[in-house]
């Protein structure tokens, strides 16, 4: 992997990014570095990437990049943080009943 830019994105190439930088967050959050500084400027990027139409891309390759941003996005919400990012619907309150 490359050095992360000023922007959060790891991409060498535009052509690739956010695809890139996705992959390459997701694993870093994966792996235990989710509250690092450099996974959040790297989803910031990505989230400055969602079109219109709710993918995640620049130039071309518009599935693949939008599949692994989804997937980083995923594996960063776990306090619930991306849940609109990801269009999810809310957790329903849990009832007891006796």
């Amino acid at each position: 992997a490359s050095r992360p830019k000023e922007n959060g994105d790891l991409a060498p190439s535009p052509r690739v990014r956010p695809g890139v930088t996705a992959r390459d967050f997701a694993a870093l959050i994966r792996n235990g570095y989710a509250d690092n500084p450099v996974a959040a400027k790297g989803l910031a990027f990505l989230e400055k990437n969602i079109k219109a139409d709710g993918g995640v891309y620049s130039q071309g390759l518009e599935t693949y990049t939008t599949s692994l941003a989804i997937v980083a996005f995923k594996e960063a919400n776990a306090a619930g943080k991306y849940t609109k990012t990801l269009k999810l619907p809310p957790k329903p309150a849990v009832l007891c009943s006796i």
